[in-house]
């Protein structure tokens, strides 16, 4: 049976009730429909299952996103059901919420073991269980959002390592096609080239839902929105293309292969975005037709880091492409490489990867711009000279030397491409890797004589690799964080209540009313921790109101100030009285200031005379507020990626990397800013400013 409710927008959460008392489900049933949710029932454990099972396998049914769950069943008990959800992974992510008595502790302890997201005991005030309710349904959407997030991460990864596994045209191009159909909800899409001798723009590779592929079908450059695209040099979304004056159903639609009888796919939306390398247009990628909906930012976002990897494949393509023809020529056609050397010069320092070519001596022959400026020399200067010497600063050839081997392959057998990944850190500690991939070069007889070397920088792809392990770390820690917030609470509730009644039986002249006094000032104040704590892990949205800078700075200095005694270092607050107010997220400027504060402490960690400062004041209509230390600073080449998501210069495991730039986001949202000036040794300086309250 199925509470119907009245819901605008969205549909409206489901929420299985299982228990037998039937007063109690009409009650909370009623109770829940006035709050806006559609509610499911069960009396006994096997039907829940049942019911869930069955949603489970509906492909048109919405399912189940909370079940309330009694612990005390006719059948199984409920500590049972919750067991069973957790090891079924169709059902293990469903938030549950125990409804117990008053003497059924050791069941809800067993039941919240058992995977129980909370509890609620009979009887229970209503707001208290639909504050609980959203409470978990909103950590259900957060856990969705990052497995989203994550997904699209995974999908971006995997695209990027397709498109750049290859150096072949088609290649790549298939490959993107294929990355942009699983990642993203469209009935179409469409590759497009840039022919520059023809001013036209040529279909390479597209899909629509019959999986047909169109390929060189060339279009005009001066109509449509995917024209518009290109020559604004920026993404573009449409989703009504019949309201646009710019659409053209001549250019921006799918051609043969379609569904309809006119051989096309009828465009209703379209999301386009240029392919782009050092600002010259190579071609353009467009999404025909959103399923279920409009085009998202999540959409466009996608499809922008998709082609920033895909141009830079193309262009590196043509260019290798073209410099491994020019080559090739060379042992047979010397003379034009005389005349055409300005122009394979300028193909071979075009590509901003290092690329080099050596001899069976290991001398270089060529190098291009980029290799050479990793060495600080010129191209001129390197050529003849070993490549160990002049690129790697050795005196005989690398270990494991890729080039070595592909001269020392069997005769009588073409030789194959060597790949392996480089490891280097940098005079600061950075670390850089390299995917190094050398291509032999052979005479007619199947001989090696010369190898060309590509050294591509994989280091962002890796860190983005690590960042995705990262983020599954993060969402474990989420998952935690409820259970230990009532873990901690319940008993410390229980200490401040029971220390309060004994505190008013014991006369003020007793001696023991001090030790009990001082109990109940503890609990207190480490209760008023736990809460801060919380509030400040509470960020779901921005919500803005009047704050004073001062109070907020005060609330978090008082969170870390056990923590900075305990490592005795000293805390200067020079707090400006009368400071005006700014518009602003209570929870999330409190967050930023904790944040800060125990990053000057980790910094501080084991320094002679810590110290850290902390200053507000207000001028041309900003509010400042300076954190300052006398910590070991950083160095110059880490100051410039501080703020990047998930770098940090703590060892491993001691920190994730988000802190910075969270809140760098947060002080950009309140229209602030965030800026940190560091010198080694000297110490480090973080200054926020934030715009007064109109």
């Amino acid at each position: 049976m199925v509470a119907s409710h009245k819901h605008m927008g969205a549909r409206p959460p489901c929420i299985l009730i299982v228990d037998d008392d039937n007063d109690f489900v009409v009650m909370a049933s009623q109770l829940l429909g006035y709050a806006g949710y559609r509610t499911l029932m069960a009396t006994s454990g096997d039907a829940a299952l049942d019911l869930l099972h069955q949603l489970s396998t509906d492909a048109q049914g919405d399912g189940v996103d909370l079940v309330l769950l009694d612990v005390m069943l006719p059948d199984i008990s409920g500590v049972e059901v919750c067991h069973r959800l957790r090891q079924d992974p169709a059902l293990r992510h469903i938030p549950i919420i125990l409804v117990t008595a008053l003497a059924s502790t050791d069941q809800v302890i067993t039941g919240l073991d058992a995977g129980a997201d909370d509890y609620i005991t009979k009887p229970f005030e209503p707001p208290v269980l639909l504050a609980r309710i959203r409470a978990q349904l909103r950590l259900r959407s957060m856990e969705r959002e990052l497995e989203q997030r994550n997904r699209d991460l995974a999908a971006l990864n995997a695209i990027t390592a397709a498109v750049t596994a290859s150096l072949e045209l088609d290649e790549i191009l298939t490959a993107t096609m294929q990355g942009i159909r699983s990642v993203l909800d469209v009935e179409g899409g469409i590759l497009l080239l840039l022919d520059e001798e023809r001013g036209t723009l040529m279909f390479k590779q597209a899909f629509n839902h019959s999986q047909d592929w169109i390929v060189e079908r060339g279009v005009e450059c001066s109509q449509g929105l995917i024209a518009a695209c290109l020559r604004e040099r920026a993404s573009l979304v449409v989703n009504d293309v019949s309201g646009d004056p710019r659409f053209d159903p001549e250019q921006d639609t799918l051609g043969e292969g379609s569904r309809d009888t006119a051989g096309r796919t009828p465009t209703r939306s379209l999301a386009c975005a240029p392919l782009l390398v050092k600002g010259r247009p190579l071609g353009a990628i467009a999404l025909v037709n959103k399923i279920g909906g409009p085009f998202t930012r999540r959409d466009v976002h996608l499809l922008e880091s998709i082609v920033a990897s895909v141009a830079v494949a193309i262009e590196n393509s043509r260019l290798f492409h073209n410099l491994t023809a020019a080559y090739a020529d060379l042992e047979t056609h010397r003379w034009q490489l005389l005349q055409s050397h300005n122009t394979l010069q300028a193909l071979f320092d075009g590509i901003t990867d290092g690329l080099y070519i050596v001899d069976a001596t290991l001398n270089l022959v060529a190098v291009n711009q980029a290799r050479a400026t990793r060495v600080n020399a010129q191209p001129e200067a390197l050529i003849g000279r070993p490549c160990y010497q002049v690129l790697h600063r050795r005196e005989g050839p690398c270990p494991g030397c890729l080039v070595g081997e592909v001269f020392r392959q069997p005769p009588g057998r073409k030789p194959q491409p060597r790949q392996r990944l480089h490891r280097q850190y940098g005079p600061d500690g950075e670390l850089t890797e390299w995917e190094i991939s050398v291509y032999p070069i052979s005479d007619v007889t199947q001989r090696p004589v010369q190898a060309i070397v590509l050294e591509r920088d994989v280091t962002e792809t890796r860190r983005l690799e690590a960042s995705l392990a990262q983020s599954e770390k993060l969402a474990a820690i989420g998952q935690l964080a409820a259970g230990v917030a009532h873990e901690i609470n319940n008993p410390l509730t229980a200490i401040i209540a029971n220390a309060q009644l004994l505190r008013r039986e014991i006369p003020a002249d007793d001696p023991r009313y001090e030790s009990v006094d001082l109990i109940v000032r503890a609990s207190e104040r480490a209760h008023k921790v736990i809460r801060g704590l919380l509030d400040f892990a509470r960020q779901e949205r921005l919500e803005f109101q009047l704050v004073d800078i001062n109070a907020s700075l005060s609330t978090s200095l008082e969170l870390v100030q056990h923590q900075f005694r305990q490592h005795n270092i000293a805390l200067d607050a020079q707090l400006t009285p009368g400071l005006p107010q700014v518009y602003a997220s209570q929870d999330h400027l409190q967050g930023v200031w904790l944040n800060l504060l125990l990053n000057a402490r980790d910094a501080l960690m084991g320094r002679a005379n810590p110290r850290v400062r902390v200053q507000t004041g207000w001028e041309n209509s900003h509010i400042t507020v300076t954190i300052s230390d006398n910590g070991p600073g950083i160095p110059p080449a880490q100051l410039k990626r501080v703020l990047e998501p998930f770098f940090t210069t703590k060892a491993p495991g001691q920190g994730t990397g988000l802190g910075l730039s969270t809140c760098y986001r947060i002080i950009k949202q309140h229209g602030g800013d965030l800026r940190i000036e560091s010198q080694v040794e000297q110490g480090t300086t973080v200054v926020v400013t934030l715009p007064v309250a109109e």
